[in-house]
């Protein structure tokens, strides 16, 4: 569906489905309505947003000590973000609006295969303001030019900052949109965070507009996925402003993948289960990207591969229901009937540990070295 079009890639903080409203984050709200609507999505929270960026940039399931070789070491990952779309002539970039060197970015998008990363202490600072908080459409506002325009397809990849923690305190992005929210029938945490989001939200729109104006925006696809929900603000507040009841475990990570394009004539709803992990299988999907699925662990959301969104506590979701590993329970999903339930549950939670063991495996054997020879 994409193929040939540009690519503009965002991972934002904290960002998830709550902070989608037609009034406060009317951008967002007009690229998740009429783009892919993606209803059973998830983001949960993978070591923060290290994980949640090796889920979305890699198909991989992170671990602790995964994540620890791949931030340390070099390792060749052919179907990362930046490897796949450069083997397809793409121009690769990042940009992120905080210290470059923070997870080790300056290890891993060489991993990635983004060799043209910007961010506070390797040229970032010579554009915009580095005092904490930053804001996300500020670092649009100065980066777009340097991508715009040029010849050939590009792919930019984005992570944002403005939606951090802390919301309990002052947070000088949230400030500045305070005014929106504070008549809001919700606590003051959730208050700065949705303040916070509008920023995130004035990103997007500034990356619309400059698309437009340089006359790329028909021929640019717009992708955003959380890099996890904003755990630091109790589930019983995130209840405040949910459209249902939410558990802590499960359903606090239940998100938006966003993909949109302006030449869409109408949305593409999505049903299956998925989360992060099958972001960039997705991607190279639409985008025409040639690649071995059995290489990947995510799997392209659009495909007739069962859907599963996996936790870093053994927890995992499927179209049947819920398995929830601390209390060792499985909840059928409402209208729904499962024969062989013992052995449903048996086989995906076989399916999710061999996930993250094969992920680990791949990263610590150099898997892909091996099997591809370069």
């Amino acid at each position: 569906m994409f193929k040939g079009k540009n690519l503009i890639f965002i991972l934002a903080e904290s960002f998830n489905e709550i902070a989608i409203d037609e009034n406060l984050t009317p951008t967002l709200y007009r690229l998740s309505n009429n783009g892919f609507k993606f209803n059973n999505f998830y983001s949960p929270s993978f070591f923060s947003t290290t994980g949640g960026e090796f889920l979305a940039t890699t198909g991989l399931i992170p671990t602790s000590s995964t994540l620890e070789r791949y931030r340390k070491n070099r390792v060749f990952i052919p179907y990362g973000f930046g490897n796949i779309f450069s083997k397809y002539n793409y121009r690769v970039q990042s940009f992120h609006d905080w210290t470059y060197s923070y997870y080790e970015r300056d290890n891993t998008m060489l991993n990635l295969g983004i060799d043209n990363y910007m961010a506070f202490g390797n040229g970032l600072e010579k554009y915009m303001n580095t005092k904490w908080l930053t804001k996300d459409s500020e670092m649009t506002d100065v980066t777009t030019p340097l991508y715009l325009g040029k010849d050939g397809n590009f792919a930019t990849y984005y992570i944002t900052m403005s939606g951090h923690p802390p919301y309990t305190g002052t947070n000088n992005v949230a400030s500045q949109y305070y005014d929106k929210v504070k008549d809001m029938n919700c606590s003051f945490q959730i208050k700065n965070y949705l303040a916070s989001q509008i920023e995130l939200d004035k990103m997007v729109e500034h990356l619309i507009e400059d698309l437009e104006e340089s006359g790329e925006l028909d021929n640019t696809v717009i992708a955003l996925v959380g890099d996890h929900y904003p755990y630091t603000i109790p589930i019983n507040e995130i209840n405040q402003i949910s459209t249902y009841e939410r558990d802590e475990t499960i359903e606090a990570s239940r998100s938006k993948f966003i993909i949109w394009n302006n030449e869409m004539k109408e949305p593409v709803t999505v049903d299956k289960v998925g989360c992060q992990l099958d972001v960039l299988p997705t991607l190279l999907n639409l985008f025409g990207i040639e690649y071995d699925s059995r290489l990947i662990l995510g799997k392209d959301l659009l495909s007739n591969a069962e859907g599963i969104a996996m936790f870093p506590d053994n927890s995992w979701v499927t179209e049947y229901g819920t398995y929830y590993a601390k209390d060792r329970k499985f909840v059928l999903k409402p209208g729904i009937t499962l024969d062989n339930q013992e052995e449903y549950v048996k086989r995906l939670s076989i399916k999710r540990n061999n996930y993250f063991s094969v992920s680990k495996m791949i990263i610590f054997n150099d898997y892909y070295k091996n099997i591809l020879g370069e």
